[in-house]
């Protein structure tokens, strides 16, 4: 094989960086990439879900509404807007190692002060500024998948990518249900909606008093639980930037694409040396071999709505701001809804759980049935399962007649539904745009998509406010809540099926001239 190799790359011939890395396929590098990036999305899932499971405490510690306490799980989503927005032309600019590397930095930092939160002004706050580093991860992560991996590989990593930040919310369940106390918390709540403020604090510094909890740097009788050290533990991403600066490589597409073709040759090398011990065929490399797709008229945020790219670009910010609309929305209240319901965390922990298969048979999905198919399919999936799981709960609350273990299964398929179709949008999102705005195209996809994120916290707790002042049972304030989120699972299904041409499978540096 390797002979076969050094005759189709000998010198002289010519060649896309995209053809040596599908001729070389999958390696020990490959793999070692795929985990190094995979941790990445460990961490962004847990410091962006652990508010899910403290905010009930939050809310109980400060005497929050419903529609404040759901801005808690918003304010992190409008620092992954910005974080986006800066991160996508830095990376295509400087390097998508660089920019994650920098930016998991900053926001580890910046997860510090969370821990000393006194009020949620406070939290707001720093939370954003978190969030601005955090919303780099998942756009630099699924750009270097794309551009590191095999053709026929591509969409599989990239959705796996994402089964790890699924991790990274099962962690921060498991977590959250440790260091919080949920019963306490709702009984706060609950003294707060039927007294007012004097009943809420008296019933806080009650339980303040009765849990007796002593937190470091902060000393006893603050909380009633230990909410606090969740963001503590979200500091450990500073330790992960370093070894990211120091072991993460670059991408071969990303130094074709400024012309650095002694380092395209040696990141190629890479995956020669791990597949055959020599760099003998790589080494010989010279810089007139590669072929180089033409950078756009238009460079930066302005080409993403250009002629060639503007229906690639509106519907995957679309779709994937409706679908995380749907997913963010739902989780940042499941665990609350749940608890109200006479149930635990650990029900909405079932949720994204089933997320993890639902990422990697997404990609497995995109490549057998095409882009197009696997998303317009993907969401017809999570309305279907918001039906079913709406159905499911209004049965279970009014009678009390469906077992447990129903219910977790309905959980495990409302997982399962709400997740697909977004996840099938991840493989779209660098196949659209050529290598020189790849980062930017991936990131500005990701950042308007997330102001659908914030927008659904925000609107799912005012639906529940207004059921609370309207005097809505628990069984109807629930189905209307789910029932919501059908609405946003509509419009990608409409807006795929009119916008997206083509199957976007192929060289990940042709795409964006065969699918126009």
């Amino acid at each position: 094989m390797e002979d076969t190799l050094a005759q189709d790359y000998a010198p002289g011939k010519k060649f896309t960086v995209s053809s040596f890395v599908d001729d070389i396929g999958l390696t020990k590098f490959s793999w070692a990439i795929f985990v190094i990036l995979g941790v990445c999305n460990i961490f962004e899932g847990y410091d962006y879900m652990i508010v899910s499971y403290t905010v009930p405490s939050m809310q109980a510690a400060w005497g929050l509404s419903s529609v404040v306490t759901g801005s808690l799980s918003s304010w992190s989503l409008i620092g992954l807007v910005l974080g986006g927005v800066i991160a996508g032309p830095v990376a295509d600019a400087f390097g998508r190692k660089k920019a994650l590397a920098i930016m998991t930095l900053i926001y580890g930092i910046l997860n510090l002060p969370l821990y000393f939160s006194e009020n949620w002004v406070f939290f707001a706050f720093f939370r954003v500024a978190a969030g601005t580093g955090l919303g780099a991860t998942i756009p630099m992560v699924t750009t270097s998948f794309s551009e590191w991996m095999p053709s026929k590989n591509r969409s599989f990593f990239i959705s796996f990518g994402m089964a790890f930040m699924i991790c990274g919310w099962v962690i921060s369940g498991l977590i959250g249900n440790a260091i919080s106390d949920a019963a306490t918390a709702k009984a706060i709540n609950a003294a707060m909606t039927s007294g007012g403020y004097d009943a809420w604090l008296a019933a806080r510094d009650s339980a303040v008093a009765a849990a007796g909890v002593s937190l470091p740097f902060i000393g006893p009788n603050v909380d009633f639980d230990h909410w606090r050290v969740g963001y503590f533990i979200g500091a450990i991403p500073i330790i992960w930037s370093i070894v990211l600066w120091k072991v993460m490589p670059e991408t071969p597409h990303w130094f074709a694409s400024k012309g650095r073709f002694d380092d395209v040759a040696a990141a190629l090398g890479k995956l020669e040396r791990s597949k055959y011990g020599t760099t003998e065929v790589t080494s010989k490399f010279t810089a007139d071999q590669f072929l180089v797709p033409p950078k756009p008229e238009k460079v930066g945020p302005a080409a993403l709505f250009s002629k060639k790219y503007i229906k690639g670009t509106l519907a995957i910010w679309i779709g994937y701001f409706c679908g995380t609309m749907i997913v963010m929305g739902m989780n940042a209240w499941l665990p609350k809804m749940m608890v109200t319901a006479g149930y635990s965390y650990g029900l909405a922990t079932l949720n994204n759980g089933a997320a993890i298969i639902t990422d990697v048979l997404a990609g497995i999905g995109a490549e057998k049935f095409g882009r197009k198919k696997n998303i317009i399919g993907g969401f017809i999936i999570t309305i279907v399962m918001i039906i079913l799981t709406t159905i499911t709960f209004y049965i279970a609350v009014t009678t009390g007649a469906v077992p447990y273990a129903v219910i977790a299964l309905v959980m495990v398929l409302f997982g399962f539904g709400i997740n697909y179709g977004q996840t099938g949008l991840q493989p779209l999102m660098p196949e659209v745009y050529p290598a020189s705005i790849r980062a930017t195209g991936v990131s500005y996809c990701q950042a308007f998509g997330r102001f659908g994120g914030a927008l659904g916290p925000l609107a799912l707790g005012a639906i529940m406010d207004a059921c609370v002042k309207a005097n809505v049972g628990t069984a109807m304030s629930m189905s209307i809540t789910f029932m919501f989120m059908v609405i946003p699972a509509i419009v990608p299904v409409i807006s795929t099926a009119i916008l997206i041409k083509g199957d976007f499978k192929g060289a990940i540096d042709e795409l964006s001239e065969t699918n126009e």
